[in-house]
């Protein structure tokens, strides 16, 4: 899920410290208007495709629009930490400036307010353990600004590198992180908001009882400042999908939790996004199909099939509802997974739109590259039109071609980052002169 500017849930240098807050004054490069490829086959396509940048992009890039309706994204290089680019608007077109936001960190997601604000929760790679943070741009000066949500010790443990942020309309932030504590009971799926008058973080532990629950999640707010998530719940036992939710304002307890009937075996990937009565949509993936599911009242889901065959889908899917209620769902296709169940084909981006009678649009949005993410990740913006980042394998600078296996998942080389948007939207783009794009 990506929170727009508009509160829908659509889914490095020499740098100065300052006493208290830690300010970060960004490197920045810009890029020259240069086309990019076509592709696509479906509704919204064809799209047209950006190089953002390579070689050792990792798995988690984040994605927001704004209320002008250009792109923020956020993504780790290497072990540079985590770089931002944004598209700026220029005589004849746009351009993507880019510059190092937060050094030594990880797992990051985003997303930008109705004044331009860009917020990003974080995992603070510096730190010997492993600190939940909280950052924000100003887009008047550049500045960064970054802030403890949670700090770990070797006493209390300490967050997973992924964590997922959402906005709400009366200017809450809220954080989400699994949480590996020192024991079971202080460990598991872990949410905290920022009040907004007094700066203070209200933390909650959603469920706890093993550093399993919340490995996967995925989190929003809807319009009354409702917190909504997904995870996953795991046990050596049970392997199942949850739902909560937390009332505005809440500043201890109160979670409303629910399981997500799923079918047989374990669940993995989910997203969650919610529709303008604040009925929360789930994307999942299980045993190789990509599934959608939408509360009805309490304890009652309904399950639909998005795409089932023999070749299977991505780790993971993003999901975002649209202006219209319509619900997007981002996937991808792979054409053959290995003896471990493990992706070892080409991938192919897929964007998936549900109508009102139920049927799935499905297109391609790119299958010529090998995408390699395990979650593509999806953000509408102010005229419901999709846009998509995605890691895609890098065949090219000496990267090697063996397919990934178990071990892999997680590592962050040979991965370039691509950004695709439909080419009817009237938006000039562009991609960096001087570094080609990752395509045959």
């Amino acid at each position: 899920m990506r929170t727009t500017a508009l509160g829908r849930r659509t889914g490095r240098g020499a740098l100065p410290f300052a006493i208290g807050a830690l300010l970060l004054v960004p490197l920045v490069f810009q890029a020259a208007a240069v086309p990019g490829p076509v592709q696509g086959d479906g509704t919204w396509g064809p799209y047209r495709l950006h190089w953002i940048d390579g070689r050792d992009v990792g798995d988690y890039p984040g994605l927001a629009v704004d209320a002008e309706g250009l792109a923020h994204a956020i993504y780790k290089l290497g072990y540079a930490g985590l770089w931002y680019q944004r598209q700026v608007p220029v005589p004849g077109g746009l351009v993507w400036t880019k510059e190092l936001a937060l050094p030594n960190a990880d797992g990051a997601f985003l997303a930008v307010d109705a004044q331009g604000v860009v917020h990003v929760a974080y995992i603070d790679g510096a730190e010997s353990v492993d600190t939940v943070r909280y950052a924000r741009r100003d887009p008047g000066t550049g500045v960064w600004t970054s802030e403890v949500v949670e700090e770990d010790s070797p006493t209390v443990g300490g967050a997973w590198p992924d964590v997922r942020i959402a906005l709400d309309p009366t200017g809450r932030v809220h954080v989400s992180y699994n949480w590996i504590g020192a024991t079971a009971a202080t460990s598991g799926m872990k949410h905290a908001w920022r009040d907004p008058g007094t700066g203070a973080w209200h933390i909650s532990l959603v469920e706890g009882g093993s550093d399993s629950h919340g490995f996967e999640h995925d989190l929003t707010a809807d319009a009354t400042g409702r917190a909504h998530l997904t995870y996953r719940y795991l046990t050596s036992t049970e392997c199942s999908l949850r739902y909560a939710s937390l009332d505005p304002g809440t500043t201890s307890g109160g979670w409303v939790r629910e399981v997500v009937p799923m079918p047989q075996g374990c669940v993995a990937g989910m997203s969650i996004a919610v529709d303008a009565a604040g009925t929360p949509h789930i994307a999942f993936r299980g045993n190789g199909a990509a599934f959608h599911s939408y509360r009805t009242g309490a304890n009652g889901w309904v399950r639909e099939t998005i795409i089932a065959g023999p070749h299977g889908v991505a780790m993971a899917t993003d999901i975002a509802v649209d202006s219209l209620d319509r619900v997007h769902v981002a996937y991808i296709n792979y054409f053959n997974l290995g003896l471990t169940g493990l992706p070892t084909g080409k991938g192919a981006v897929h964007h998936a739109v549900r109508q009102a009678d139920g049927r799935w649009l499905d297109e391609k949005v790119d299958d010529t590259n090998d995408a390699v993410s395990l979650r593509p990740v999806l953000a509408l913006d102010g005229e419901d039109r999709p846009r998509l980042l995605y890691p895609v394998r890098n065949t090219l600078d000496g990267c090697s071609t063996v397919p990934r296996q178990l071990g892999d998942l997680y590592t962050d080389f040979c991965f370039d980052l691509l950004y695709a948007e439909p080419v009817l939207m009237g938006l000039p783009e562009s991609v960096p002169v001087g570094l080609r794009l990752a395509l045959p």
